[in-house]
């Protein structure tokens, strides 16, 4: 009987809200004919795409809401999470939902890793600051990163760092270095040269060692990993091109073979990388704490370095 009583009361309000809808609609319809004979041809044309452009922000406006409240659900409909229990019970120790969405977003900010704040979020308690959610985020990090299989962000940025100083030595324009965690990947370096246009024994060489130089400095800091791999595969790509081009580069007295060609480069790249560890360090370093940096800033950063680097040596 309460159950039929509630199902008659709610028709009863949907009644009731679509009866001045319907009815307005009715009038609408029946005076419009009247009201568009008496104007004029411009005039008819002027309310008609008044009424379109309301219709279409109508429908942008709806469209929008409906998204936020799609990406509000999804988002933090985590049960364990501080913002879905703050929701459920709208508990009095919890911080308001905007400081909690300011949160998330300063956690995404500082680790580039929506998935893992959302980790973070869910393994939280519900009465804890934004300090003890951070502190807790830096505790879960590294176990985090293991997890996953990436490595730690230093290791990412000494990595990367090696590559961004073999570009740079070797004649190439470094355009971005960063590490921020994308997909599976948990840095790169990016850099150009004109290969393409004017490709040459010299610029593949240049780009076999650039190639090995993150694993150079992995090694130099003992760190024995699989980090490399996709770098292995570029170097055997360079030493392709190069036994296709056919001519050694200056300096190489070796065979034109793939062996020979990675062993030569190596060693050379591990020499580089020994001499100019310190500014690799100082890279890493910024890097850590800015996560990207673009093209401009780590060609200035060389220049200083080692420049001072040769006057004090």
């Amino acid at each position: 009987m309460a159950a039929s009583l509630r199902y008659l009361k709610n028709v009863g309000k949907s009644v009731l809200k679509t009866v001045p809808s319907v009815f307005l609609l009715i009038v609408l319809v029946w005076s419009f004919p009247i009201f568009i004979t008496k104007l004029t041809h411009e005039e008819q044309l002027t309310v008609v795409f008044v009424a379109v452009v309301l219709a279409i922000l109508t429908r942008i406006a709806l469209t929008f809401q409906r998204s936020m409240k799609q990406y509000e659900s999804m988002s933090f409909k985590s049960i364990g999470s501080p913002i879905g229990i703050a929701k459920r019970t709208g508990s009095s120790h919890l911080a308001t939902l905007d400081d909690l969405h300011e949160q998330r977003r300063e956690l995404i900010h500082q680790f580039h890793d929506e998935a893992f704040v959302e980790f973070i979020l869910a393994t939280s308690e519900p009465d804890w600051t934004a300090k003890k959610l951070t502190e807790h985020a830096i505790e879960k990090h590294p176990m985090w990163l293991k997890s996953t299989g990436l490595p730690s962000r230093i290791d990412v940025a000494h990595h990367e760092a090696g590559h961004a100083l073999l570009a740079h030595l070797n004649g190439s324009t470094v355009l971005k270095v960063t590490v921020a965690v994308s997909g599976s990947t948990a840095g790169r370096c990016e850099y150009a040269n004109d290969y393409y246009q004017h490709p040459s024994e010299e610029m593949v060489w240049a780009m076999l060692k650039t190639s090995l130089a993150g694993q150079a400095v992995d090694h130099a800091r003992g760190i024995r990993d699989t980090g490399s791999t996709s770098d292995m595969q570029s170097c055997i790509s360079h030493a392709y091109n190069l036994i296709s081009i056919g001519k050694k580069p200056d300096g190489y007295e070796g065979e034109l073979t793939t062996d020979a060609l990675i062993g030569s480069a190596r060693e050379i790249t591990k020499e580089v990388v020994s001499e100019h560890m310190d500014t690799i360090s100082e890279l890493a370093e910024l890097l850590i704490e800015r996560t990207t940096l673009n093209g401009r800033e780590v060609r200035l950063f060389f220049e200083a370095r080692i420049q001072r680097k040769a006057i004090f040596s």
